[in-house]
Parts: structure tokens; C-alpha cells; sequence
């Protein structure tokens, strides 16, 4: 069962933000299969590890939140982390990190666009192996 059937399976109210971040990180993995070895999908994929990257080195530690999981946010600060990105990886990012996840974007709308833009983009890779 995958993370977004899991979701809707269990109906979770996830924030758009943390949304977005899952989505990005399951495409990151994704996007490491071979069958997306061509130029274009690895640049989309190097794009999508600078934002993951950025949002975590983003979470700030005054927050006790984000304290709570230390560990998991200084691991996964690292772009290198990124580089083959094993299942059990993708799921401590998505279980520790993406709660902790806040945007300076004001446009609530284009978040939760962007989360179901990727949502269905996983969902394609995922089913489809496209």
C-alpha cells in the first residue's frame, strides 16, 4: 500500500505544505529508477532534492518540534542522503520531517495546487511505471 493510499485510506488531514514535501520526496525516489535515467527526468529530480534540502535545513531547532526530531533533520539536511535513496529513507523523511515542514509562501492556494499537481504525478509513476 502506498503513502497516498495509506492517506486516503485513513483519512488524514495533512497540511498542503507537508503534502507537497511527501509528494516531492516520493518523486525523488521515483525518479531514481532506471527507467528515468534521460537528462530531463534527473534535472526535474535534482530540482526536486534542492527544495526537500532546503526545506529541511529550513526547519528551525528553536522549535521543540523540530528538536524532538534532531536526528532526522540533521541527517537529511545532507544533499547526499538524496543521492540513492533507499525505501526505509524515503519513509523517516516522510514520517519525521514532513509535520515539521513550514513555507514563507503566502499563497495557501498554489501550495495545495502544487500537492495535487505531485499527488497525481505519484500516482501516475506508482501505478503506471511510466
Amino acid at each position: 500500500m502506498t503513502n497516498i493510499q495509506k492517506e486516503e485510506k485513513q483519512g488524514e488531514v495533512v497540511a498542503p505544505v507537508a503534502a507537497r514535501f511527501i509528494r516531492m520526496v516520493q518523486m525523488i525516489k521515483c525518479l531514481q529508477d532506471a527507467n528515468y535515467v534521460d537528462v530531463k527526468y534527473q534535472n526535474i529530480r535534482e530540482n526536486l532534492i534542492d527544495h526537500v534540502v532546503d526545506d529541511v535545513k529550513a526547519m528551525g531547532t528553536e522549535r521543540v518540534e523540530v528538536r524532538l526530531e534532531l536526528r532526522y533533520v540533521e541527517r537529511y539536511k545532507e544533499r547526499k542522503q538524496y543521492e540513492c535513496l533507499e525505501e526505509i529513507h524515503k519513509e523517516e523523511i516522510i514520517d519525521h520531517l514532513a509535520k515539521l515542514v513550514v513555507s514563507d509562501e503566502k499563497d495557501e492556494a498554489a501550495i495545495s495546487f502544487d500537492a495535487y499537481v505531485w499527488t497525481d504525478v505519484v500516482k501516475l509513476r506508482q501505478e503506471e511505471k511510466i
